[in-house]
């Protein structure tokens, strides 16, 4: 369940999972598509261990998780 989407420097989107709290990325060259995981947020043990917000800024990405 994609929750978040962010676009990077070069063109590529980030992609974050709501329930798993995995980050993808999806780079689009011509008619070249590729999907890679890139990162995993941990849940901290809350009770809300779901992927709530990412952004891009500075050549970093940034990703929150409710609780």
């Amino acid at each position: 369940m994609p929750v978040g989407l962010a676009f990077g420097s070069g063109g590529d989107l980030y992609i974050g999972n709501f329930v798993g709290r995995d980050v993808y990325k999806l780079r689009i060259r011509g008619s070249k598509k590729e999907l890679k995981y890139i990162a995993n947020v941990p849940d901290l043990g809350t009770d809300l261990p779901y992927l709530s917000f990412i952004a891009y800024s500075r050549e970093a990405l940034f990703a929150t998780v409710y609780g």
